[in-house]
């Protein structure tokens, strides 16, 4: 919808730029979201069988597939969807503005996510994020993006070890606690679907949020 909203405005120029979030960009997008999240859920402690990794990279898979990415540009398993991410990064510029307000953005959305309102605790819920953040991207990015400057020395071994201690403790003890979201493939494909927190599927209406209908 935005891809369509965007070609019919009068602020897109079709003919000069193409086809706006080209087909090329939904496929890098369903690698990064398939190959990528694994990549990063597993620097930080979760588990996976080969057929829980292989079944959510054909999720995504599907999903470029409805979206138009032509199979020859479409990754078709998770080390192919590695190789697209690596070219995907050697050709994106670096963050612009843009990149750094969206990236802070959705740093400083987790607490409220996580129903955290208590103003001690949304900032230590942010300087966690941020610095877990840092961590999986690297120094070089994290200072692109404006993320504030701090140590990551064994900030991901710390995290993987406290998920498997809870995990283990879980299994001992039969508890029924709030486990890791990302401890199996189920509980992977929840962190995308919004309904418990009112939010719809329904889609804009005009290019401009400012003029568009509420969705």
């Amino acid at each position: 919808m935005v891809r369509r909203l965007m070609k019919d405005s009068d602020i897109w120029d079709t003919e000069a730029w193409g086809t706006p979030l080209s087909a090329a960009h939904v496929g890098l997008a369903v690698s990064i979201f398939s190959a990528q999240i694994l990549k990063h859920s597993i620097s930080l402690g979760a588990i996976y069988t080969p057929e829980e990794r292989e079944s959510f990279v054909k999720v995504f898979r599907y999903t470029g597939y409805i979206m138009g990415v032509p199979e020859s540009i479409l990754m078709k398993d998770e080390n192919e969807a590695r190789t697209i991410i690596d070219i995907g990064f050697m050709c994106e510029p670096p963050p612009d503005e843009h990149s750094i307000a969206n990236a802070n953005a959705l740093i400083h959305a987790g607490p409220a996510l996580l129903n955290i309102t208590d103003p001690d605790e949304v900032a230590a819920a942010l300087k966690t994020l941020y610095i877990i953040s840092r961590a999986l991207l690297g120094h070089e990015l994290a200072d692109a993006l404006r993320y504030p400057k701090s140590s990551t020395f064994g900030v991901l071994f710390a995290h993987r070890l406290k998920n498997r201690i809870s995990r283990v403790k879980n299994v001992l003890l039969k508890t029924r606690g709030r486990q890791t979201k990302l401890d199996n493939f189920s509980q992977m494909l929840q962190l995308s679907a919004y309904d418990d927190i009112g939010m719809s599927y329904r889609l804009p209406d005009n290019v401009k949020a400012t003029e568009s209908s509420k969705w």
